[in-house]
């Protein structure tokens, strides 16, 4: 991830070319991938990656307002991705929808196992 908010993929093959943005700062073994939340693009905020899957977190302000949202992708047999179920293999970032507008304090993966930490809603 770049200060920016661009998320780069060293794992080319892993996610599918549809995803991947030309980029002057890319080339065979690195892709920029695009992060969109409501079809805009989004700037990622954190990563964490475990053994074969990864999270993003990501955001972009529309209206005066910051949509948030937690993506997932990899291996998901544990049912590690957060997305549903225990699917072999997520190949395209799909957002953990029981997150949407959280506020991610903490993102952590390890092993077959992600966790993350969100602002309590209560004000």
């Amino acid at each position: 991830m770049r200060q920016d908010g661009r998320l780069y993929n060293p794992y080319r093959k892993v996610y599918s070319q549809e995803s991947a943005v030309e980029d002057e700062d890319e080339d065979q073994y690195v892709k920029c991938v695009k992060i969109e939340i409501e079809e805009r693009e989004a700037r990622v905020t954190d990563v964490a990656t475990g053994s074969g899957h990864i999270l993003v977190v990501a955001e972009v302000e529309a209206m005066a307002k910051v949509e948030r949202a937690v993506f997932a992708a990899g291996q998901g047999e544990s049912g590690q991705l957060g997305v549903g179920g225990t699917p072999k293999f997520v190949d395209e970032f799909t957002e953990v929808r029981e997150l949407r507008g959280k506020k991610v304090r903490s993102l952590v993966c390890a092993g077959w196992s992600s966790w993350v930490v969100v602002e309590s809603e209560a004000g």
